[in-house]
């Protein structure tokens, strides 16, 4: 089977290191990160090619993977090709290194590799530059990698990676499945519940809008979630289910709680504010108040496996037991 994936989520998801800090809050995304790329691009010399767009394809197993990305720089110095990675932070400089978030450099890694395949280079010279959004200060950090130790690293990212792929491929085919072959869990339909039931598959399947008012205790909770789920066709359709109050928000738990003892094989998350998700009496996510932001990403990828090979529904109380646990912050999570 073949799956499309950026170089970025690979190394994110494979490798991430480091605390929850402002960095995570505020990098990349935000307008300062962008204003400080373009800063060190500007600079770049005539020859000098920036946001260089990398595609590869490799059969692994039985899928086939395209990976592709941008590189911020691919750079020619003295007839030497140097790729470059820049990262925008907030932190002194000084206190960062080439380890700082490993992500960084396996990103950098797997583009180095694509490029010397395609270029048939026997190595190629990666740079990680860090550039501070307030000073504009810079930092770099280089290394001369052969194509045999990028190659290594490559195809072990990758068959990590479809072991992930693997979990979620055999989740996806229970969620099929089981939606499919579910049965309305309760013997007797109330009155009224058949028609929310009809009226809500089909507003789901052409994609329009149902307004319904209806009586208390006609089962509306379960009507519209059962027919929701049995609404859903393509491999990466979710399901909203929104209310106004924290008791709605329990009655449907319990209908897909219910549904789930019954055969049904979703992954199902209960989301929660800031405020009640955090397990410290203020929500400073600093890692020297905290020790769940301490460390966060080194224990992330281990907490989401046994999380997802482990649950079908994700409580509020799940989260935070999961987050104990692991040590991690319950909300990021």
């Amino acid at each position: 089977m073949k799956r499309s994936i950026g170089v970025r989520e690979i190394a994110y998801f494979l490798y991430a290191s480091g605390d929850l800090s402002s960095d995570f809050f505020s990098n990349a995304s935000g307008r300062d990160g962008i204003m400080a790329h373009q800063y060190l691009q500007h600079k770049y010399k005539a020859e000098d090619i920036k946001e260089y767009f990398i595609k590869s394809n490799t059969i692994i197993d039985d899928y086939e993977i395209e990976l592709s990305g941008r590189i911020d720089g691919v750079l020619k110095d003295s007839g030497e090709t140097i790729l470059e990675e820049i990262k925008s932070t907030r932190l002194n400089l000084t206190d960062i290194d080439i380890d700082y978030h490993r992500e960084h450099l396996a990103q950098l890694k797997l583009y180095g590799y694509m490029y010397c395949d395609a270029e048939d280079l026997p190595s190629i010279r990666l740079r990680l530059t860090y550039i501070n959004t307030r000073s504009y200060e810079t930092i770099y950090f280089d290394v001369l990698i052969s194509r045999d130790e990028l190659s290594e690293f490559y195809y072990d990212s990758l068959r990590k990676y479809i072991d992930w792929l693997n979990i979620i491929e055999e989740k996806r085919k229970d969620r099929i499945d089981t939606i499919k072959s579910i049965s309305f869990p309760y013997d007797k339909i109330r009155d009224g519940q058949r028609d929310m039931m009809k009226a809500s598959y089909y507003t789901l399947s052409h994609k329009n809008i149902l307004y319904a008012i209806a009586p208390t205790g006609i089962g509306k909770t379960m009507a519209t979630i059962f027919s929701g789920l049995k609404s859903m066709k393509a491999d990466r359709e979710k399901l909203f289910y929104l209310t106004g109050k924290s008791t709605g928000k329990r009655v449907a738990e319990e209908s897909l709680r219910l549904l789930i003892d019954k055969g049904l094989k979703v992954k199902a998350l209960s989301l929660t504010s800031k405020a009640k998700s955090c397990l410290n009496d203020t929500t400073v996510c600093d890692p020297l108040k905290c020790k769940y932001a301490k460390g966060y990403f080194d224990r992330l990828q281990e907490a989401l496996v046994y999380a997802y090979n482990s649950y079908n529904l994700f409580t509020p109380d799940i989260i935070k037991e999961l987050a104990k646990e692991y040590n991690i912050c319950p909300f990021e999570f």
